[in-house]
């Protein structure tokens, strides 16, 4: 079925139509339906899933009629046969006697009997005042013609007085088994109401309808002739019921194929018809059209397309639909009168699944041929990459023995030609050479090392080259089977790193001789500074001495200011000479931050002084707003330096009369910022990013108004970078300072007051 499918849909009308693929397939698969349906080729099927339903919703008879049976028991009481019509009389008026409603005979009257005995039945008959159902039934016979006619066989004349007449026929169907029932039939003698039908009463009409045969006959009270007859029954098995006698035992063979029970006598055909009517369950099939377009709505589902093939995602649709298959159609013929089709969903299901997994076959199919042709197409450009690699590429088995060398591996290893490498072992060819085979053995040089060491890359040296040989393994397998063949093969790409290895020694010596020439640089720096610092302290000293005239007055008040001039200027190149100290310690790492818990107003003050003088020269003023109790975890010493250069930067370049500001305050649980701020002359913007480097001058012409070596802010950030904090610098021609220090978790004792303000004129 999967290749007719798929052959349907490949066909070349489809394929030319503008039709999407997906409508074409549920079309094909629907036309496929259609045809097995009206074709009957279902009808097995269904019929099958019919007496499932059956079996699975069975339900009792409904107390209302009671089968008098003509059965082996009666048979072999009553020895002769066929029985006197006068033992018909008697069991009629037994069961009139007890309360029958209506009694309906399933047995034969239309042949004449003994006169006596007849009489005896006509006035059983008589006497129940239509209440009496004799049978009739069509018949064929044969004519002139040959061909056969069918005729109405009915009771003989003498037993119709004060009769009903009903039609026993019952009509298998075309595999022999019976399955319907009539409410009546039309005959020559006219509209003859079914057994069923007249037991149940109504207006007589002709449509058939199906049988419930999941109503249980061993629910369906019975009674033996015999003991009727002998008038031996339980009256209140017949009271205000209507009855039916007919032949139930085997040897007089009025037998049907029926569903569900497989073997049934015809007056129990008879029974099950009559409680299908009275319980309203004369079933009824819908038209095939209907299940066509219920099955329609189960190949769209069913047969959509899915971008990601799974076995769930066509299970679960799948699963759901069989369930529904069964479930509804039981479901609907419990509650309602209607025989549900399940055989097209069913078969639409199986068609869908089929063109499903066909589908998917075909793609898969596809698939592999597609990759196939990438793999092929790969193939062909790893060989001419391989080929014209710039790099050179070696294949080896195991034991090191050539099997793939390109042109250029031939050239570094001195082969000319590739093929002079085919089949030799590369370790002849370059006894250095990095080959690391897990199955070569330690006599053969090679070095083993475990799989997942791989890939590896080594250098080796071949003649006056060096090679970077980068090493990789995998397994031989065959595609088919996957099983292991041939062990490992090792591929080697080979490059030619020989003048690199000139430029990276080169550079070496190159970093070399820079990282001597710093050492040099800052050895010098750092003795020659000290070789400074010894006379600037004697000309400080001793100029400082003269200034104040210790050992006696100097006599011309010139002197006494060459002298101011003289101390001033060493006190000023002592100080250049401390910073560019400072700078090559911070460089060669001799400078380590050693916190302690420090009393930062304390040390404000202790720095400050520094530039009392400075500060009333020029008239300005100071103020401190720092918490008395708030302590640092800081270097007393590098941080004292940090303050002094700030606040040393916001004197130099604050105006005559200006204001200064150092303030400090605690952020969150124990983050610190200090502030350095001035209302002098700012700097713009574009500078700020650039104060911190060494030597930098926002004004660095030899005219310039402020002097300074432009190293304050660079050791500022290398003293705060030591204690993890940083430095904020916030600027504009004109718009004053702000020199902001942030020092997270260096509080050592929060402030529990306000800050202090303390003016310094």
């Amino acid at each position: 079925m999967g290749p007719l499918i798929a052959q349907l849909q490949n066909m070349a009308w489809l394929k030319r139509s503008a039709l999407p693929s997906w409508l074409v397939s549920r079309a094909v698969i629907f036309v496929l339906l259609a045809v097995l349906v009206y074709s009957g080729a279902l009808d097995p099927l269904e019929r099958l899933l019919s007496d499932w339903r059956f079996k699975t919703a069975s339900r009792p008879a409904s107390q209302t009629l009671t089968v008098v049976e003509i059965d082996s028991a009666s048979l072999r009481a009553l020895d002769s046969w066929p029985w006197p019509r006068g033992y018909y009389a008697t069991v009629i008026e037994n069961l009139r006697n007890a309360g029958a409603r209506n009694v309906g005979m399933d047995v034969d009257f239309s042949s004449r009997a003994d006169p006596g005995e007849d009489a005896k039945l006509a006035r059983a008959i008589a006497a129940g005042n239509a209440s009496v159902i004799l049978p009739v039934f069509m018949q064929p016979v044969g004519n002139a013609n040959g061909s056969p006619d069918l005729v109405e066989v009915r009771p003989n004349d003498r037993l119709r007085a004060g009769a009903l007449f009903a039609s026993v026929n019952l009509l298998p169907e075309a595999d022999g088994v019976l399955r319907k029932g009539y409410f009546g039939f039309a005959t020559p003698g006219g509209l003859r109401p079914s057994m069923a039908a007249a037991l149940a009463g109504g207006a007589p009409r002709t449509d058939a309808y199906y049988i419930d045969f999941g109503i249980s006959l061993p629910t369906v009270t019975r009674l033996s002739f015999a003991n009727v007859l002998a008038n031996k029954f339980d009256p209140k098995l017949v009271a205000g019921r209507n009855i039916l006698v007919g032949a139930t035992a085997l040897e007089l063979g009025d037998e049907f194929a029926v569903p569900v029970q497989g073997i049934a006598s015809g007056v129990f055909l008879h029974a099950l018809s009559y409680e299908s009517i009275v319980q309203n369950r004369t079933l009824m099939r819908p038209s095939l059209l209907l299940v066509l377009l219920i099955s329609l709505v189960v190949i769209a589902v069913l047969g959509r397309e899915r971008e990601q093939w799974s076995w769930f995602s066509v299970l679960a649709p799948h699963s759901a639909v069989l369930a529904l298959a069964f479930g509804a159609p039981l479901a609907v013929q419990m509650i309602w009168r209607v025989s549900l089709d399940a055989s097209p969903i069913l078969a639409a299901q199986v068609l869908c699944l089929v063109g499903t997994v066909g589908s998917e076959l075909e793609r898969r199919a596809r698939e592999i041929f597609r990759q196939r042709a990438v793999n092929a197409r790969q193939q062909a450009l790893v060989t001419l990459a391989v080929k014209d690699s710039s790099d050179g590429v070696i294949v080896t088995d195991a034991v090191g023995c050539i099997e793939l060398c390109n042109e250029r591996a031939a050239t570094l290893l001195g082969l000319g030609n590739p093929a002079n490498g085919a089949g030799r072992n590369l370790l002849q060819l370059a006894p250095q050479f990095p080959l690391y085979p897990t199955e070569l053995a330690p006599s053969r040089g090679g070095k083993r090392v475990p799989a997942d060491c791989f890939p590896v890359i080594q250098e080796c040296t071949v003649g006056n080259q060096t090679l970077e040989v980068s090493s990789d393994w995998t397994l031989c397998e065959d595609p088919q089977t996957k099983n292991v063949r041939g062990g490992h093969i090792y591929v080697h790409t080979l490059r030619d790193v020989s003048a690199r290895k000139r430029i990276e020694e080169a550079e070496r010596q190159a970093t070399a001789s820079l990282v001597a020439a710093s050492q040099a640089k800052s050895q010098f720096i750092h003795s020659m500074s000290h070789e400074l610092r010894t006379p600037l302290n004697a000309v400080i000293g001793f100029s400082e001495m003269m200034c104040n005239q210790t050992a006696g007055p100097l006599g011309n008040p010139t002197y006494v200011e060459y002298i101011k001039m003289i101390h001033e200027g060493g006190r000023h190149l002592l100080s250049v000479v401390n910073d560019v100290l400072d700078v090559t310690r911070l460089e060669t790492g001799e400078v380590k931050a050693d916190k302690e818990p420090v009393a930062l107003a304390q040390l404000v003050e202790n720095v400050s002084q520094h530039t009392e003088g400075e500060i009333a020269k020029g008239d300005k003023q100071l103020t401190i707003e720092v918490p008395a109790d708030l302590k640092l975890l800081i270097d007393r010493k590098l941080f004292g330096q940090t303050l002094q250069h700030l606040l040393a930067n916001a004197v130099k370049f604050t105006r005559p009369g200006g204001h200064i500001w150092i303030a400090a305050r605690v952020e969150g649980d124990a983050d610190a910022v200090v502030e350095v701020r001035d209302d002098g002359v700012g700097v713009e913007r574009t500078h700020l990013p650039k104060l911190t480097r060494a030597f930098y001058q926002a004004d660095p012409s030899l005219s310039r108004t402020f002097g300074g070596t432009g190293l304050g802010l660079f050791l500022v950030t290398k003293y705060l970078a030591l204690h993890g904090g940083r430095l904020e610098l916030e600027s504009d021609a004109g718009q004053g300072f702000v020199a902001r220090i942030h020092l997270p978790n260096s509080v050592a004792a929060a402030p529990a007051s306000a800050p202090p303000l303390q003016a310094v004129a």
